[in-house]
Formats: C-alpha cells, sequence, structure tokens
C-alpha cells in the first residue's frame, strides 16, 4: 500500500514513455501516466481510478520503472505573483473569488507560476464569469490593465 500522500509526478522516461506507443504499459498504467500531473496524490488518483482492478500494481510498476517518482506534500507552492494574483482576486471580488481562485490553481503550471497563455486563458474565463467591467477594474488593480 501506497501513501496516499504522495504527489507523484511524470519523469522525462514517464514522457518518453507516454510518447512510445511500444512501450509495454497496461491500458491502467497508460491511463495512470496521462493523469499524473504533480498534483494530484495517489489517494486522488486512487479515488479517480475506484472500481479499476490493478491500479496498485499499476502505481508501483510505474514507480518501479521509473516513469513516475513523487514526494510527500502538495502540489508545487504557488510562485509570489500567483500568491498575490489570488490574494487580490480575494481582496476585489470578495465571496464572489473562489472560482476564480481555483481556475487559477488549475492553471498553475509545475513550478507553481502561471504562463501568459495560462494568464490569457484566466482572464478570458473571467470576462465569461464576471464580466468585462469587473475584469477592467481587477487588472487595473493590480497593474495589469490591457491584458
Amino acid at each position: 500500500m501506497f501513501d496516499q500522500t504522495i504527489v507523484p509526478r511524470r519523469t522525462e522516461a514517464g514522457e518518453a514513455a507516454m510518447e512510445d506507443r511500444a512501450a509495454a504499459l497496461s491500458l491502467v498504467a497508460r491511463n495512470l501516466l496521462v493523469v499524473v500531473d504533480g498534483r494530484k496524490t495517489v489517494r486522488d488518483l486512487l479515488y479517480m481510478f475506484r472500481g479499476r482492478e490493478g491500479v496498485e500494481s499499476a502505481l508501483e510498476d510505474l514507480f518501479e520503472r521509473g516513469y513516475i517518482a513523487g514526494g510527500v506534500g502538495g502540489p508545487a507552492e504557488a510562485s509570489d505573483e500567483t500568491r498575490r494574483l489570488a490574494e487580490h482576486a480575494r481582496s476585489h471580488l470578495g465571496v464572489k473569488s473562489a472560482p476564480f481562485v481555483k481556475r487559477l490553481n488549475d492553471l498553475v503550471s509545475r513550478d507553481g507560476s502561471l504562463t501568459n497563455d495560462g494568464f490569457k486563458e484566466l482572464i478570458s474565463w473571467a470576462r465569461t464569469m464576471y464580466g468585462s467591467i469587473e475584469v477592467d477594474s481587477f487588472l487595473e488593480e493590480i497593474g495589469r490593465g490591457g491584458s
């Protein structure tokens, strides 16, 4: 049984195995490899694949082959910019900020930062969710007007 707090991430070998269709992986192992993202814990993965046979042995196989590795804890710590953006959202949007912060966290990369494309996607989504006037006001507040 695995420590369910481990947060597996794909290694370079795992990335290569995903590209190589000839890699001898069971369907369950291949599906696990696809969803391992450095954010979900082993507990999350077991829940996602509940009812499927061979999930634990597939995880064990992926670890043994070096296709995934992991440590204890949660996802990468958010960068200062990402943390600042979430704080401004909470301040500006109040109780309406929860979906924004969740979306922000979903778009943060493995190293805890938000890419320019991720930011653009977040703002586009926010315009749909909150309206352009609210989002433009928020962007002015954080010093990114015109984004």
